[in-house]
């Protein structure tokens, strides 16, 4: 996949960050707007194909803005580690999810 198939998810999507869960279901990240538009802008990165979603586009934390999507949304989409929607979830499922979630630890 291309970096222009991982932020087509934000054009259909007003939201800062969508999840991405692994193959289990279990929250790995949330995938940062702010990081896959700054990737894209990257020349270096034109034309990279990645088989599934670098980690380094994920944050791990929630901002007041993604909150406040909750407010006009009733449900976030939810996508795979190679960037297909395959669900959505509500205010509620998110957050505990989220409550989960766990930076990884640096690779030594």
């Amino acid at each position: 996949m291309k970096i222009e198939s991982i932020y087509k998810h934000f054009l259909i999507t007003p939201s800062t960050h969508i999840p991405v869960v692994d193959e289990n279901g279990k929250l790995i990240g949330l995938l940062s707007k702010e990081k896959i538009a700054h990737e894209m802008a990257d020349l270096e990165s034109e034309g990279v194909e990645y088989n599934q979603i670098p980690e380094n586009f994920y944050d791990y934390t929630i901002n007041e803005k993604l909150l406040h999507y909750f407010n006009s949304y009733k449900t976030i989409p939810l996508l795979n580690q190679e960037a297909q929607r395959i669900s959505s979830w509500d205010k509620s499922q998110f957050l505990t999810e989220v409550a989960k979630l766990k930076k990884p630890e640096p690779q030594k």
